[in-house]
């Protein structure tokens, strides 16, 4: 079914449920705190299926004076009713090793009694059981389309439990603890719409028929409890009830309710005189009970809180993810006829939007006209000069809902004059279709006559302001338009700052291509990897610069910086002397780690992407690690030379390969031919589930992939997205 139809199922059913939904989550929290209150009790025993049946009546015997019924609830508490010597009746919890009373039985809290009926029936009796019963049902539907929603987004089911895009806070929360608890939601709809369902006798209840004649049943030696073939062959375990003969006489008899039967035992000598399996639906039943309510498991009662907690986080977390799209919703300041600049975008939550408003504003600013609307929208524009393009990659590289028109309204609506087009991905690498729908709309516009490509694909991972920026800018300078950064999409984040010392600092000079390490040191204890980022706020425009991290000791990290002529964090870092303080964040970018399971390791780096491998050899041990690294010059690797030759000697890196790009016309060549030369070893690691990891440019980055996968389909038959199914890819370019 098409992602509107879940989409719109799962927002109307949501709608329409939501008092009813918060109702019952907040009844439900309270209610699956009493199984939970009765269980850490001294009530209750874990240990019933030590204890035979024949043993628990003998000592229950020994300490009173007659036994009516005794039961096991589903909260695994032993319970009796009894007479005492004055002939007074009394329900007594029993402890079931001695058969000793633990206390008189008493009654329900009145917040549990008052909590039970309101979830059952909100006090309006059959017609409120009505009401509860059908919002169960709704909410099954909305546990089923959420988790269609949470496959078409990941790109099937295979992938429900593969990383999500960190979008804004609520809809990546939604996603988050959705794909743990709808679940849960779902067994909790299911089991409260079976029981409605018992309730109003839908599915009818059963009635036991044992099939024997009480008045042929005769008088026989009595024998002990113990004796009895029925009592000793079942555990406390295995009861439901067991109700006692009123009378010595042989047409009275116990009744034996099991789990899965109920008995009819011989008073005398203990004999089966009759057998009832209950019914599927009995048992149907039962559990349907016990996963609705949590009794007898602690554990499954607190799963049952999380997800009656999730479905009001759900419920408000949908109605802010509903209304932030609804403010989002475009307004122009000039009609399409009149437009030279023709934005459009393909979104699917929205965040896409606010980078295309960010762009719309801008060239506002400088008085020319723009059209701002979604990829549906295409249309002719008779005045249009330069389209631009921003779109996400829903799923399994899908187009985002309000872009799946697209493509045939370009062969429907062909614009009469010829135009430049731009186009811009949004996506993330953890993703194995990184924006593949801005790949394929690349496509749809170069079968079209009169559209040119303006300007190179670019691909902007997991929203980077940074990435955007530099985007926006080069754009901005081909046009010819002095745009700004919009400040209201470069907040910097909030992070915890750290004071940070620098130990050790390496000289910067044209020779160098202006690089340089640059080690800071905290005196307090802080937890970050290789592969994080320092996030340093220029204090001129507030805008958030992160550099990758090279881990090199407890609280020490190193830095591979290249110094810009007008860089402003670059400058700072190359200014700051050995001992100065300066302040910064640590950014966790757990896609980038070392992986914990693969033992070898192929490192490829450009320039300052080598600062986190500087990092990873410095604190391998057990690793097989492989640096290719490309530069301009020979002199340009001097400032990573003796770190590298040091791993080299101790054997925490295995080989090094580097690639220069300016030097002698004979030694020319760039780091993705060094991966082609050494193709049978990049084959067999490929195979071997070893793992890449990149760093530094996006140039190079593609240029890599281009080469892995070529030597992937070549040596072994396997395209790169077979390796990238198989996380074998981990990439931060920039």
């Amino acid at each position: 079914m098409s992602l509107s139809f879940w989409r719109y199922s799962h927002l109307a059913l949501a709608i329409s449920s939501f008092a009813f939904l918060v109702l019952a989550s907040l009844t439900g929290i309270v209610l699956a705190l009493e199984p939970i209150n009765i269980q850490v009790q001294d009530y209750s025993s874990n240990h019933l299926e030590e204890i035979s049946l024949a043993e628990a009546l003998q000592n229950l015997n020994k300490e009173h004076e007659e036994v009516l019924w005794v039961e096991v609830n589903r909260n695994h508490v032993f319970t009796a009713s009894v007479m005492d010597e004055a002939g007074k009746n009394q329900v007594l919890y029993i402890q079931p090793e001695t058969g000793k009373s633990l206390g008189e039985k008493q009654a329900s809290h009145p917040i549990f009694q008052f909590a039970k009926t309101l979830h059952r029936s909100l006090f309006l009796k059959s017609v409120g059981r009505f009401f509860i019963g059908l919002v169960a049902f709704l909410l099954c539907f909305i546990a089923l389309s959420g988790i269609a929603l949470t496959m078409k987004r990941q790109g099937g089911f295979k992938n429900f439990f593969s990383p999500i895009i960190k979008d804004s806070f609520y809809p990546y929360l939604h996603v988050v603890f959705g794909r743990w608890l709808l679940i849960p939601i779902l067994i909790l709809s299911l089991s409260g719409v079976y029981l409605s369902l018992q309730q109003f006798n839908i599915i009818p209840s059963f009635k036991v028929e044992q099939n024997f004649n009480p008045e042929t049943l005769e008088e026989s030696t009595q024998k002990d409890v113990l004796d009895f073939p029925a009592f000793k062959k079942y555990n406390l375990g295995d009861l439901r009830r067991l109700e006692f003969p009123f009378s010595p006489f042989p047409e009275d008899y116990f009744t034996l309710q099991l789990q899965q039967k109920e008995l009819i035992v011989n008073q005398f000598d203990g004999e089966i005189i009759s057998s009832y399996e209950y019914p599927f639906s009995s048992l149907i039943a039962y559990y349907s009970f016990k996963l609705h309510t949590g009794e007898g498991s602690i554990l499954w009662s607190l799963v049952l809180i999380l997800a009656s907690i999730g479905i009001l986080f759900f419920i408000f977390s949908g109605f802010k993810i509903m209304f932030k799209r609804r403010r989002s919703r475009i307004r122009n300041h000039y009609k399409k006829e009149v437009c030279k600049y023709v934005i459009l975008v393909g979104s699917e939550g929205g965040t896409t939007l606010s980078f295309a408003n960010a762009l719309y504003a801008e060239i506002i600013r400088l008085g020319h006209k723009v059209y701002l609307s979604e990829m549906n929208a295409y249309q002719t524009f008779p005045a249009m000069e330069h389209l631009i393009l921003m779109t996400a990659t829903y799923g399994n590289g899908e187009a985002p809902a309000n872009a799946k028109n697209f493509e045939k309204l370009l062969e429907k609506h062909p614009q009469q004059q010829n135009f430049n087009y731009s186009i811009l991905g949004f996506g993330s690498r953890s993703y194995p279709h990184f924006c593949a729908f801005a790949y394929q709309t690349e496509a749809f516009l170069n079968t079209l006559e009169k559209a040119e490509e303006k300007n190179p694909l670019t691909t902007i991972n997991n929203q980077s302001t940074e990435a955007f920026t530099q985007w926006m800018l080069g754009w901005g300078k081909k046009e010819q338009l002095p745009l700004r950064v919009p400040k209201n999409i470069l907040k910097p984040r909030k992070l915890q700052q750290h004071q940070l010392a620098c130990s050790e600092k390496t000289t910067s000079d044209k020779s160098l291509e202006n690089t340089f390490l640059i080690q800071l040191k905290s005196d307090k204890k802080l937890k970050f990897k290789s592969g994080d980022l320092l996030s340093i706020i220029a204090k001129e425009d507030d805008r958030e610069r992160l550099y990758s991290i090279g881990k090199i000791d407890k609280n020490e990290m190193i830095l591979a910086v290249k110094r810009h002529e007008k860089g402003v964090v670059s400058n700072q870092l190359n200014n700051v002397n050995k001992s100065e303080n300066l302040s910064a964040g640590i950014v966790k970018n757990k896609a980038f780690h070392l992986p914990k399971r693969s033992k070898q390791v192929i490192m490829i780096a450009t320039g300052t992407g080598i600062g986190p491998f500087l990092g990873m050899m410095a604190q391998n041990k057990h690793k097989d690690l492989h640096l290719y690294w490309g530069g301009r010059t020979k002199q340009t690797f001097e400032p990573y030379a003796a770190r590298t030759q040091k791993a080299l000697a101790n054997k925490s890196l295995s080989s090094l390969k580097l690639a220069f790009s300016r030097e002698e016309q004979e030694e020319r060549t760039y780091v993705q031919e060094l991966l082609m030369q050494d193709a049978a070893f990049i084959a067999e690691a490929l195979k071997n589930k070893t793992v890449f990891m990149i760093c530094g440019s996006i140039v190079m980055q593609e240029a890599v992939l281009h080469s892995l996968n070529k030597i992937g389909l070549i040596h072994n038959q396997k395209a790169l997205c077979y390796y990238e199914h198989r996380k074998q890819l981990k990439m931060d370019c920039y």
